[in-house]
């Protein structure tokens, strides 16, 4: 019914085995539910990795740690997000792929005035993505997101998910 979030996230990372990459990024999310626009800015540190081949589904994981700070929150939200997908070409050769995923994000410590520790919330998401380039691709598809938000409490989301991916080519 609006657009009240946006993400704008940017990381450098450095491949650590072939299977292993480690980043280092930041987001800036404005957020513009309600009046006015509040800023969050998350520092984050990760690790993706490639799982093995799994009846033509290709698989991975990642596990992200995330410093979150927002006004009026008087310290900074620590957060660990645990993510695990799967990803199909839908013939081969095919630029398209069907994908899903499950990410479950739990919140490590209370922050006053912000969130409390324990279950922050659980995301369940399917679609398709589309190679346009060996650098670029994006996904579209639907997000259903299950979370505990503030004096609102436990809350269900329906989400259209869109996402643009730019990977600077290794030299």
């Amino acid at each position: 019914s609006e657009l009240g979030l946006t993400i704008v996230r940017y990381a450098l990372g450095r491949r650590v085995t072939p299977r292993v990459t480690a980043f280092l990024g930041h987001a800036w999310i404005p957020r513009t539910f309600g009046e006015g626009v509040r800023h969050e800015h998350r520092i984050w540190q990760q690790l993706s990795i490639t799982g093995p081949a799994a009846g033509g589904w290709a698989t991975s994981g990642r596990v992200r740690l995330e410093q979150r700070w927002l006004d009026p929150w008087d310290d900074a939200s620590h957060r660990l997000r645990l993510l695990a997908r799967a990803q199909k070409p839908v013939a081969a050769g095919s630029a398209w792929s069907v994908w899903g995923y499950d990410e479950l994000m739990v919140t490590l410590d209370d922050t006053a005035q912000g969130p409390a520790s324990g279950f922050d919330r659980n995301r369940v998401s399917a679609g398709l993505s589309r190679r346009l380039s060996p650098v670029v691709s994006f996904d579209l598809g639907y997000l259903w997101e299950r979370g505990v938000f503030g004096a609102t409490g436990r809350r269900n989301d329906h989400i259209a998910l869109g996402v643009l991916y730019v990977a600077l080519p290794r030299r």
